[in-house]
């Protein structure tokens, strides 16, 4: 496992740019992880090159984790989830500069009531949907940033959401909406997002 992780760690390496870009960043929002990464492998100097360029390039005044990168797929689903993940490795780094302002921004994804965080930032409304790896995430990024009392709110979510499932045995749903409650009704086509079977090979839920 420590020659993986060196090997993986020494790839990251030798695909970063000189100006603490991570690879060809302007296709799209992929790297959100790699701070985390670089830190845990002790890539000190690595990984705070990489939070210098995303402050630069990638980091609104707001604390937005938006700019050069294309959102790809966060621009319509799991749009909080770059930035939860981010926030850790920069936490970890003690950047409070993106700290501080990471998890104001990360908040605004956070449903106040349910506690919940949104797939889409224009869709944070009753009827918007919310999900479980995201408000993991976040409730955890929201921890390692100070706010306590957010965190758990992410946390009595995830609670709900379990003593909601019809047949937690066999499948697990993972979509809430303040609504309609635990979302059991979706495009067929859409299952994978919605349920995760116990007998199925493939999980998009893990």
């Amino acid at each position: 496992y420590r020659e993986s992780c060196r090997s993986g760690t020494d790839w990251l390496l030798q695909r970063m740019k000189p100006d603490g870009s991570p690879g060809s960043a302007a296709e799209r929002l992929y790297y959100y992880r790699v701070p985390w990464a670089l830190v845990l492998m002790g890539e000190v100097s690595a990984a705070s090159r990489v939070l210098d360029w995303v402050s630069q390039n990638m980091f609104s005044r707001d604390g937005a984790f938006e700019g050069v990168s294309p959102q790809g797929v966060f621009e319509s689903r799991y749009g909080s989830y770059p930035l939860a993940c981010l926030i850790v490795g920069a936490a970890m780094l003690e950047r409070h500069d993106l700290v501080y302002r990471g998890t104001r921004s990360l908040l605004t994804w956070q449903d106040p009531v349910s506690g919940g965080f949104y797939h889409d930032y224009h869709e944070r409304t009753p009827t918007g949907e919310q999900e479980i790896f995201p408000t993991s995430q976040g409730g955890m990024s929201l921890l390692v940033g100070g706010h306590r009392d957010d965190a758990r709110k992410a946390g009595e979510w995830l609670k709900r959401l379990w003593e909601l499932q019809p047949d937690v045995g066999n499948r697990l749903y993972a979509v809430y909406s303040p609504h309609v409650g635990l979302v059991t009704d979706y495009p067929p086509d859409q299952e994978a997002l919605y349920v995760t079977k116990k007998d199925e090979p493939w999980q998009h839920h893990f």
